[in-house]
């Protein structure tokens, strides 16, 4: 790159301030946290790191953060929920090995004992000579707190920013309501009223004649 394209880079550069869509500001919030959060915080190494990364990009999909924090908070939704299917296996795996140590037992003892009983019996071994069970039963009890904590926590941020969310200063103001009429009292017309002129405004007017005098009919004597 010559020296002047070198130049026109960095005024380029100076000039850009950052994504204008929402789209964009997610985007640029996802590269920011790409290689801070590595799923090598949360996926063992005999565990299948694409499992993480596929339930991380649904989360990421269904919650879609706004910023670093918020991206931040999705992560460790995703990561406690990862947890919970670890503790799932744990569990599953502690009881069939107990069902599989167990097994040469129950069938001299019972051999016609279906699967579920010799689940039951292994259960019942667990609880009564082992605290792994209730171990396993504290650890799953703290990772659901850690993600509805982490849900919580994202819903709480984003009705904040909600409510401190300025007006735009064009936004249209919404119509008042015409107040209403009151009623409260009921006019009464007089009997002599309305006159009849403002009832009918063009009827003609009749002349009423004017009495003749009495000396008309009686000359002065």
């Amino acid at each position: 790159m010559s020296l002047n394209k070198a130049e026109q880079a960095r005024i380029n550069g100076a000039k850009s301030r950052g994504p204008k869509t929402e789209a964009g500001k997610r985007k640029s919030a996802m590269n920011a946290c790409k290689h801070g959060l590595s799923s090598k915080l949360v996926v063992q190494h005999n565990e299948d790191d694409k499992q993480f990364q596929l339930l991380l990009a649904a989360f990421i999909e269904k919650f879609q953060p706004a910023d670093p924090v918020e991206h931040e908070l999705v992560f460790e939704a995703a990561a406690a929920r990862f947890q919970l299917r670890r503790a799932w296996a744990l569990e599953t795996a502690t009881l069939d090995r107990q069902m599989e140590d167990q097994r040469d037992t129950i069938d001299r003892l019972h051999p016609v004992e279906d699967e579920e009983t010799r689940l039951a019996v292994a259960f019942e071994t667990l609880s009564n000579q082992s605290n792994t069970l209730n171990l396993l039963n504290r650890y799953h009890s703290r990772i659901r707190r850690d993600y509805e904590k982490a849900i919580r926590d994202l819903e709480h941020m984003r009705a904040s920013r909600t409510l401190t969310q300025p007006k735009l200063p064009n936004e249209p103001r919404k119509p008042a309501a015409p107040a209403l009429r009151s009623v409260s009292r009921i006019e009464h017309v007089q009997p002599n009223e309305p006159r009849m002129e403002a009832i009918f405004p063009n009827e003609p007017k009749i002349p009423v004649p004017h009495e003749p005098a009495a000396s008309a009919f009686w000359p002065a004597g």
